[in-house]
């Protein structure tokens, strides 16, 4: 059972987290810091790009005051599969 080919969004919001989060499964960081790195024209649909990530299972959502996302190893695994990291 394969997955379906990842979009341009998803691939530029799975590295835009795996940067924000310094490569760590343990980081976690909120949407904002998220947002600022994505680039444009992608910045606008920061919140739509991580449901669609977490539903694939490539992030992980850690509760508190203010939501913030972290990478899994499965988004990790995806990355290195395509020589991205």
């Amino acid at each position: 059972m394969s997955q379906k080919p990842l979009k341009p969004e998803e691939i530029a919001g799975l590295l835009a987290l795996y940067d924000a989060c310094g490569g760590s499964t343990k980081a976690h960081v909120p949407i904002e810091f998220f947002r600022r790195r994505l680039r444009e024209p992608y910045r606008r649909e920061a919140r739509r790009i991580i449901k669609k990530l977490r539903r694939r299972g490539f992030v992980h959502v850690h509760p508190g005051r203010t939501e913030s996302y972290g990478i899994t190893k499965e988004g990790i695994r995806v990355l290195k599969e395509m020589k991205l990291i």
